[in-house]
Formats: structure tokens, sequence, C-alpha cells
């Protein structure tokens, strides 16, 4: 049952995310993520 609800956060933490435009984070910086990036530096 606790595995479920953990599933059910993460998906929705993660389509939150996607929503909100923030996408699938990379290693080298939080601000690089697979939609492009994001923050101030990213907004030219």
């Amino acid at each position: 049952v606790y595995w479920q609800l953990a599933a059910i956060i993460l998906f929705a933490h993660s389509s939150l995310d996607r929503v909100l435009g923030y996408g699938l984070k990379y290693d080298d910086s939080f601000g690089n993520t697979h939609l492009g990036r994001i923050g101030k530096e990213g907004n030219d």
C-alpha cells in the first residue's frame, strides 16, 4: 500500500513540474532541464 502512495506522489510531482515548465533535471545544473534552461539566465 505504501509503495502505491509513493508512486502516486512521485507521478504527481513530476507531472506538476512538467505542467509548470520545469521538466526533468540534468545532473550538471538544477536549471538545466530537458525542456531548456529555466531561471533568470534562461530567459534570453
